[in-house]
């Protein structure tokens, strides 16, 4: 399993949705949202990712991340 379908497994079993109820919401099929948890699409296109960010409220940069294998911008620490 990919980090992405880890994190959208992860995330849509915390808000308590089937695979259907979050492939409805988000737009797609069940069968894509399958792939994505299962690793069989680890690159999907951008407004995939935009639809599963707006349903399961995730920030895109992490969805992002965990699909193309970047590292999250790290916030620069404040001087005191």
């Amino acid at each position: 399993m990919s980090a992405l379908g880890t994190l959208i497994r992860d995330q849509r079993n915390q808000r308590g949705l089937s695979l259907r109820a979050l492939a409805s919401a988000a737009g797609l099929s069940p069968m894509a949202i399958s792939d994505i948890e299962r690793g069989a699409c680890n690159r999907p296109m951008q407004a995939t990712l935009e639809a599963l960010a707006r349903v399961l409220d995730l920030d895109m940069a992490d969805l992002a991340a965990a699909a193309y294998g970047l590292v999250p911008a790290q916030p620069e620490p404040v001087a005191s």
